[in-house]
């Protein structure tokens, strides 16, 4: 049985060398990939994970090895006023958790994959043959992510998700949280939706594909992910021309939505009262999806407490009091503190949350409050002025059709959804995506640059007409 395991992890091996030098790109697909569906990451002997190998290994065959690509990023990364900010951010974000907590083989390691992912990123966007990379893992981690929370449903009737891959080849049951299958099922749903009113894939593809994310989304009952999901369809409707507004649809789509919603109550207060359909699990989908939204709009009220009157855990109202908490106690703080924050992992060594008895501490579930104790309110005004800076610049070029792939999207739904989560803004994935939108707004400087400068790279289409038959 060894032999055979150890024949697989070899053979699997000797396949992502030859990948990583012969076909980079399928090579950048399985690690997106593995970005996005964190549960078939592997831990190896040493300081690195599986991921964070092949992210060094991408590296150094897309950036060391490629003189182009090197000066690409030197020229419109490194060189761009938000690549600047972002080196700072990484920089300081290093010396102040060193300083603060040591250990510096693990912080090095930390910040230079961020660094590394933000170079990737940019790179695998900005060569033309790349960019389909993003689209294909993100719609392929959301499909098998549903496939695991129906799993789950069906076997352990939990919101804990597990892998049914890792549960079925290494019996492993970790979990992870159901927010994480939605988050990935609103990544997919957003580009399927650009790409269909684009008609860059099949109608009848992008229709099925939209329907399952939607469910996928619905059945996970994430609060933050349908928050995050209302802005940016409403950035959508107001920057992409290809939208035509008919009245007949937006009444059609909010009644089918109304439709679904009173469905849904009456269904399952018919089967609550018949005495024989009840569970712990159907309650919990029932308070997420129907209790705590009326509690927002003055309804339901009482169902939101506990029995001691105290707001349940990790609910809108509680995540919002432990916001205001946390701003109290960051404030104070010295001001050298206040300015660069206490480090990363600050929030949870300074026993921020102190006041909720809990075995595991309990993170801040506001990204933005976490930015500002770990990383100061420098920190902060930074990472806020390179969302402000790039999602302007991405809105501009894309009315003007020179976005080929509008990854900004995938960038905003994470700003908001970090409203009500923790660290995504600060991990590896969400520099990658920020990499991916600083190429996405230097597209048309690239081809511009490469005329004067004869680069050869993968040519980037200038017309509207050459950009509406381009495919995915």
């Amino acid at each position: 049985m060894d032999f055979i395991v150890y024949s697989s992890v070899l053979l699997i091996v000797a396949v992502l060398i030859f990948l990583s030098i012969e076909r980079p790109y399928i090579f950048a697909f399985i690690l997106i990939f593995l970005y996005f569906y964190r549960r078939t990451n592997l831990e190896l002997p040493g300081p690195l994970d599986a991921r964070g190998l092949m992210t060094l290994v991408l590296f150094a065959r897309l950036f060391i090895f490629d003189k182009q690509n090197y000066l690409l990023v030197r020229k419109f990364l490194f060189q761009n006023l938000n690549g600047m900010l972002l080196t700072i951010f990484i920089v300081l974000s290093f010396y102040i958790a060193y300083s603060s907590y040591g250990g510096l083989l693990g912080q090095l390691k930390n910040h230079i994959l961020l660094i590394v992912s933000l170079i990737l990123g940019f790179i695998i966007m900005i060569n033309g043959q790349g960019r389909k990379v993003f689209y294909n893992a993100i719609v392929l981690s959301a499909l098998l992510s549903i496939v695991d929370l129906l799993y789950t449903f069906v076997i352990y009737a939990d919101f804990n998700i597990r892998s049914l891959l890792k549960s079925t080849f290494l019996n492993d049951n970790s979990v992870v949280n159901h927010s994480d299958v939605a988050l990935l099922c609103g990544y997919a749903l957003i580009m399927t939706f650009i790409f269909f009113i684009r008609k860059q894939i099949p109608r009848t593809i992008s229709i099925i594909l939209m329907f399952v994310l939607s469910m996928g989304i619905i059945l996970s009952t994430s609060r933050s992910i349908l928050i995050a999901l209302i802005p940016v369809l409403i950035i959508i409707l107001l920057v992409q021309r290809e939208i035509q507004f008919n009245l007949n649809k937006v009444l059609t789509a909010f009644l089918g939505t109304a439709l679904f919603l009173v469905s849904f109550y009456l269904i399952y207060n018919s089967l609550l009262t018949s005495g024989q359909f009840k569970s712990s699990f159907i309650d919990q989908a029932y308070y997420r999806l129907y209790e705590e939204p009326m509690s927002l709009i003055g309804g339901n009220d009482e169902k939101v407490f506990n029995e001691f009157g105290k707001e349940k855990p990790r609910n809108t109202e509680w995540r919002y009091k432990r916001s205001m908490k946390d701003l109290a106690k960051y404030s104070h703080l010295d001001l050298k503190t206040q300015l660069f924050g206490l480090g990363q992992g600050g929030y949870v060594i300074n026993n921020f949350a102190e006041d909720y008895f809990y075995v595991h501490p309990i993170s801040a579930h506001n990204g933005y409050v976490l930015i500002l104790v770990e990383r100061g309110i420098l920190g902060l005004l930074i990472f806020i002025f390179i969302t402000v800076n790039l999602s302007f610049k991405s809105f501009k070029l894309l009315r003007q059709k020179f976005i080929s792939m509008p990854i900004i999207y995938v960038f905003l739904i994470l700003v908001f959804y970090s409203i009500g989560q923790n660290s995504e803004l600060t991990q590896n994935f969400a520099f990658l995506i920020i990499g991916a939108v600083i190429a996405s707004t230097a597209e048309v400087l690239v081809s511009k640059d490469q005329v004067e400068n004869n680069l050869t790279i993968s040519p980037i289409p200038q017309t509207e007409s050459e950009l509406a038959n381009q495919k995915v």
